[in-house]
């Protein structure tokens, strides 16, 4: 079963469509139908807020976020990450990026078994910067390697295959 995400990428700013003079973050919904937990998800996104940014000195735009999240593609070459209009009803996380005083800052919502709210705002939830969501990321990543190894302990004293 896949574990599905969404992200939400918050940055500069842009008029509002019905109030051409009212100025509102920019903002670009992603989803993600494979590995959306904080050990595969997590540590993309750290990885891809560490980069540099393509002009040497500046800032990683969210632009060249998004660009590179959807530039990204699996083993077999199909893309990770697809544009999105919302955040879906099925995802198990939400990764809400955004540029903040010159620091990129991620929320991570997670549902933990709560299917019955949709609401993501209402999920648990835990603030940090890139760097934090890199070392969260690597915890996380030890853990199921170690619930991996446990699991393959029973397996083979129980005798199943």
């Amino acid at each position: 079963m896949a574990t599905r995400c969404n992200i939400i990428v918050e940055y500069g700013t842009a008029y509002d469509a019905a109030s051409p003079t009212t100025r509102r973050p920019a903002v670009v919904t992603l989803y993600r139908h494979w590995d959306g937990y904080v050990a595969c998800t997590g540590k993309h996104l750290a990885d891809v807020l560490a980069e540099p940014a393509a002009e040497a000195g500046a800032r990683l735009t969210g632009s060249e976020v998004v660009a590179r999240l959807l530039n990204t593609r699996d083993e077999r070459g199909r893309a990770d990450y697809q544009l999105t209009d919302s955040v879906h009803g099925d995802v198990e996380y939400v990764y809400h990026l955004s540029h903040e005083a010159g620091v990129w800052q991620v929320v991570v919502y997670e549902r933990a078994g709560n299917w019955q709210c949709d609401n993501h705002l209402e999920w648990s939830h835990r603030r940090c910067n890139a760097e934090g969501l890199a070392k969260w990321a690597a915890k996380e990543e030890q853990l199921m390697k170690a619930r991996a190894m446990g699991k393959g302990v029973v397996a083979i004293k129980s005798g199943k295959t």
